[in-house]
């Protein structure tokens, strides 16, 4: 580690110090901003709801990014700080920024996941390109934090810590971050299309793959720009957007929960009903599925419901009267004749969706 005294800081130095701290203001005023602007429906959506797998990473997503914040901003304003004191920060820093990148991608995994109806083909490459993203990052992640040197700051005027060397090997993260966002964005683009041609246009479905291919498009921004930085620029700018990358996964990340708990608690065609026992199904009413959908019959799997408005259309155009539980891969009983009929795996995936809301 370069603990050599210096009587001079170049101005060029300076002037990196000055851009990244601004960057990462502007990081911690985006975080602050959507958190209040999203505040009441995360209070009236997300905090009454049970904990689950959903909400677990909703607060882990939104709230770890406020670590990350505190520990840049406390490395790059705080005046006096020692050698060691940057080295820490700056490893606790970086740790806490993939901690949460990869919880947000672990939110796009599982939505991603239900989408396709919990399949377990879908879960096993999912599983395999998740791991081939998050390990290799962990690596690098570790290789670049231990090649991080720093310079001490004599003048009292400059506050913060000024980063004098380090591997650029961090680039790579940004590239597996960009093929792996792509990939799921490809599975979910081929169930888009599936639903979409089986159901038409619906308001639950519109937000659900939105959501998803917007916050593609905004991390793969980020992410190549990213890239470019530190690529072109010197030492002292390569880290400058990696805080924005963070907090925009955050804000993306929750919004894309919060969106689809709005949807699912206003649309008129979700509901949510009890059976006999205390177990609670979601339901979509008025919901089309066409007629070229397979209807296989399955064991009985009987409720009583007394308003089924749900239209099952057979393969043989014959439209049976029924509701749709979101129990995936379950049948359920149909009220015009007792025939047992289940969802197509693609309409399951839908529905599925909407259980793992909740």
């Amino acid at each position: 580690m370069n603990t050599t005294m210096t009587t001079a800081i170049p101005s060029d130095t300076v002037w990196s110090m000055r851009i990244e701290t601004s960057s990462n203001v502007a990081a911690a005023t985006i975080l602050f901003y959507d958190c209040i602007l999203t505040f009441n429906n995360e209070a009236t959506l997300i905090w009454p709801t049970k904990l689950n797998l959903v909400k677990v990473l909703f607060f882990l997503t939104r709230y770890m990014a406020f670590i990350d914040v505190t520990l840049v901003l406390f490395y790059q304003l705080a005046p006096g700080v020692s050698i060691a004191t940057c080295q820490w920060a700056y490893t606790a820093s970086g740790w806490f920024i993939i901690a949460g990148i990869i919880v947000a991608e672990i939110i796009l995994v599982v939505r991603t996941w239900a989408i396709w109806g919990r399949k377990n083909y879908v879960a096993i490459a999912l599983g395999i390109a998740t791991t081939v993203f998050i390990m290799p990052c962990l690596i690098i992640e570790d290789i670049f934090l231990r090649s991080i040197e720093f310079s001490p700051v004599l003048d009292p005027r400059i506050p913060g810590c000024i980063v004098s060397s380090g591997n650029s090997i961090v680039a790579v993260e940004f590239i597996l971050s960009i093929v792996f966002e792509t990939f799921v964005l490809i599975l979910t683009l081929i169930k888009g299309i599936q639903h979409f041609r089986i159901s038409g246009s619906h308001s639950f479905l519109g937000i659900l793959y939105r959501d998803g291919i917007l916050f593609y498009i905004y991390i793969l921004a980020i992410s190549v720009t990213n890239l470019l930085v530190i690529v072109t620029t010197p030492r002292g700018l390569a880290t400058t957007l990696a805080l924005i990358q963070r907090v925009l996964h955050s804000c993306l990340s929750s919004r894309l929960l919060i969106n689809l708990k709005r949807a699912g608690s206003r649309d008129p065609n979700i509901s949510t009903i009890r059976s006999s026992g205390s177990t609670e199904f979601t339901y979509l009413r008025n919901f089309s599925i066409g007629t070229n959908a397979r209807i296989h019959l399955r064991d009985t799997y009987a409720l009583s419901i007394d308003s089924a408005d749900v239209d099952i259309y057979h393969s043989h155009s014959e439209s049976t009267r029924g509701f749709l539980p979101t129990v995936i891969d379950e049948s359920f009983y149909s009220e015009s004749g007792g025939s047992v009929i289940s969802p197509r795996s693609s309409l399951a995936g839908v529905i599925t969706y909407v259980v793992f809301l909740r």
